[in-house]
């Protein structure tokens, strides 16, 4: 009992140690308030997913934006968005952003496209994205803010309030080993998850109007920025006829508040025909779907950045 009773003091000792040295918990720094995953790399295995699939680190750096790491001064065009966005199982190299880029910089323009894409995040969570991470990022001053917005409202896949709030949570974000612990497991989760089933039911009218009041909202933020705001209407091989419907409602939606206050609407859902093999499951896009959004994306863009 008594060697028992020493190695757990040492390991509480250790314990101590490594979350003084890696914790945030006296940190000044607002971005350590957040859950971003700052300076994060996480090994992920998409080779069950698509064909193709490979293994890779997916990494966020120290602005929470994804990839290794870029001088937020230099960002062109910021893109906003779910789990479509931020794209987990895809390497860096084969998101739609990167597809941008490459677009781009083929027609003579050197633009960046940053990825800030949160998997499972809905437009409650951009809006606190503008309130409190961007605004904490030096130099952030995009020409173009992309929002990539409608799935994840009809998939009812929402980081609400009552998840990232309360005392339990605030540990975890503040502490290292428990951090640590997360990335482990979201890393296992992301390799071995079965494909995304939809809900039941449809929207009703407070939550499509609770929508619309928010990407309103977002488009002011972009505003504030000093960035033209750009909403894409979002497209997606919704086998169940319940969640299509739902994906419609939230995609009319968009496309109302883009008319009602003169703003730039990409509709992606309508005018991109995608293929067998373009999505891995009812929502996610493969490197291949990637490839042809990316595209897409970069010619309404072109004109403009």
């Amino acid at each position: 009992m008594r060697r028992i009773l020493a190695i757990l003091a040492v390991l509480l000792v250790l314990a101590v140690i490594v979350e003084l040295a890696f914790g945030t918990w006296f940190s000044k720094d607002p971005l350590d308030k957040s859950d971003l995953g700052r300076n994060s790399a996480m090994a992920v295995s998409a080779a069950a997913l698509y064909p193709g699939g490979r293994d890779f680190i997916y990494r966020r750096d120290g602005w929470g934006f994804r990839g290794t790491g870029l001088d937020p001064a230099s960002i062109t065009v910021l893109t906003v968005g779910g789990g479509t966005t931020d794209q987990r199982t895809l390497p860096d190299d084969q998101t739609w952003q990167s597809v941008m880029e490459r677009e781009f910089r083929s027609a003579g323009l050197e633009t960046v496209v940053a990825n800030a894409g949160i998997d499972g995040q809905t437009s409650q969570g951009h809006v606190r994205a503008f309130e409190n991470w961007f605004i904490h990022v030096p130099g952030l001053k995009p020409r173009f803010v992309l929002f990539s917005v409608g799935l994840d409202e009809a998939m009812g896949a929402a980081r609400d309030e009552a998840q990232n709030s309360g005392r339990a949570h605030m540990i975890r974000r503040h502490s290292a080993l428990l951090r640590m612990a997360d990335r482990l497991s979201e890393s296992k989760t992301m390799a071995e998850s079965p494909p995304v089933d939809p809900p039941e039911g449809k929207p009703n009218r407070a939550a499509i109007g609770i929508y619309k009041d928010r990407l309103k909202r977002l488009g002011q933020l972009a505003h504030a920025m000093g960035a033209v705001p750009v909403f894409v209407v979002q497209g997606a091989p919704v086998a169940d006829k319940a969640a299509a419907r739902r994906l419609a409602d939230f995609n009319q939606a968009t496309r109302e508040v883009c008319k009602e206050g003169g703003l730039l609407c990409l509709d992606l859902a309508r005018e991109v025909t995608f293929d067998p093999g373009d999505f891995y499951d009812h929502l996610h896009n493969s490197p291949q779907g990637a490839e042809k959004v990316g595209r897409w994306l970069s010619t309404k863009l072109a004109g403009l950045v």
